[in-house]
């Protein structure tokens, strides 16, 4: 059977945002927001989020480097707590461990 972009983007968003907020979200959607919130699962989670070339850690970083940052802070929490390490990707893989700093 063929995975659909929203199944692979509710994928991948469980795994970046964690099942309880996903949980929520979806039961907090209403008739207004369902398309919306269809669309950005299979745009953002099921596209670009799956796209292959960079990990789960290294788009977290990326996304949390936009210029503005959210103005409400449970938004800015959401944006940044994924660059913390995740329990899948043990941090001395990460793309900066092997840049050292110039002393002085």
């Amino acid at each position: 059977m063929v995975e659909t972009r929203y199944e692979r983007g509710m994928a991948v968003r469980r795994r970046v945002l964690g099942d309880r907020h996903v949980d929520e979200a979806s039961a907090r959607s209403t008739n207004f927001d369902d398309d919306f919130q269809t669309f950005i699962t299979e745009g953002a989670w099921g596209s670009l989020w799956s796209r292959p070339g960079l990990t789960l850690r290294e788009r977290s970083m990326l996304t949390g480097q936009w210029p503005s940052p959210p103005p409400c802070p449970r938004r800015r929490k959401l944006m940044t707590w994924p660059v913390l390490p995740h329990p899948q990707v043990p941090v001395s893989t990460s793309p900066m461990s092997s840049v050292r700093r110039k002393p002085g």
